[in-house]
């Protein structure tokens, strides 16, 4: 069972306690002698206790030494207890979240997370991303660790905390242990800590998120059901900023078959969430190829694709006389208004998608 630490590097610091002790011992210097022409003077002086002085320095001291201690530990960011050693049973899991966000978004904290690893070169452990339904679980040397780990790319996937905890419970079952997880993730980020089990070790390892705003496509909508050519709607747009600092004056663009349709600025507040509304029409039926694209530091959610496609026009086929019925669609493109005859209603004549 030992101690290891993420930036051991800072552990030299220690050395620096010797300075408040030299400070300590310099100060007891020896006693001189003064000669004074009239003791009278010294009856007014304040006479304390040597012993109370003594007390008083030596709290001081350890103050000194404690305070300087914690703050060197503290840079030095120890990650717990680990007991792997050659001949050691205990398999170990290593969980690690390499979400876009992570991998490409914030890739220096990223690979030097993988670094804070034990050094021993026996000890081995199951490592798994989000894609590990797809992966090999079998064990791995720490120096296969790093190297999987640093040349990982991002995974999609979406991986819920109830399946990682499963997985890790499955792996302790297999070895007739407890569940041994280290876990490494943006937990920032996420809506809750996940709710680990009674039985077990579980070590958190937060990543280090994106320290910028970072403003993305939430959700979409239209302003209504049906889009008719040479007609202007609204798209509604749901914007959240995911980042740590505020987003200011951030543009974002809808485009139409890239061409640039209108632009609207958002200043947003770390998870604010708002609705812009972006104007359009399309001018002829079909399909259209749209996008959003915003200018925030995070690059990787930048672009949000999507399709727009015009209601197909309905058919009025009349039979006979329309007298006033005609003046109902005469005015609407999106319907197409035609008489015709009782011989055309025959299913042979008609059109498919007609209504009669």
């Amino acid at each position: 069972m030992n101690i290891h630490f993420a930036h051991p590097m800072y552990l030299w610091a220690l050395l620096g306690l010797a300075i408040p002790l030299w400070m300590h011992f310099y100060h007891k210097k020896a006693a001189k002698v003064l000669f004074y022409s009239d003791l009278s003077w010294l009856e007014k002086i304040h006479q304390e206790g040597k012993g109370l002085k003594q007390v008083q320095k030596i709290w001081l001291l350890i103050a000194r030494l404690l305070s300087l201690i914690f703050l060197i530990l503290g840079f030095a960011n120890p990650l717990g207890p680990m007991s792997i050693g050659q001949g050691s049973n205990t398999q170990l899991v290593l969980y690690v979240d390499n979400s876009p966000a992570q991998v490409i978004g914030a890739r220096k904290a990223y690979l030097e997370k993988s670094q804070s690893l034990p050094s021993s070169p026996n000890g081995q452990a199951q490592l798994f991303f989000n894609d590990f339904e797809s992966q090999d679980f079998e064990p791995k040397a720490w120096p296969q660790i790093r190297e999987q780990w640093n040349q990982r790319g991002p995974g999609m996937d979406l991986v819920k905390n109830a399946q990682v905890l499963a997985h890790a419970q499955q792996i302790a079952e297999e070895n007739n242990q407890d569940p041994l997880l280290y876990w490494f993730s943006d937990f920032s980020k996420n809506k809750a800590l996940p709710q680990f089990p009674s039985k077990g070790n579980y070590v958190i390892h937060p990543l280090k998120g994106i320290d910028s705003d970072n403003i993305y496509v939430d959700s979409l909508r239209l302003s209504t059901k049906f889009i008719r050519p040479n007609t202007s709607y609204e798209l509604i747009v749901r914007l959240k900023n995911g980042g740590t600092k505020s987003a200011k004056n951030r543009q974002m663009s809808l485009y139409l078959n890239d061409f640039k349709m209108a632009t609207q600025s958002v200043t947003l507040e770390p998870e604010e969430v708002t609705e812009l509304r972006f104007p359009f029409s399309l001018a002829k039926s079909g399909l259209y190829k749209a996008k959003l694209m915003s200018d925030d530091p995070v690059a990787f959610d930048n672009s949000f694709y999507f399709m727009l496609q015009s209601s197909a026009p309905r058919k009025i086929d009349v039979v006979g006389n329309p007298q006033n019925l005609e003046k109902v669609f005469e005015q609407e493109e999106f319907f197409e208004f035609k008489a015709i005859s009782a011989a055309e209603i025959l299913p042979s004549h008609l059109p498919d998608d007609a209504f009669a």
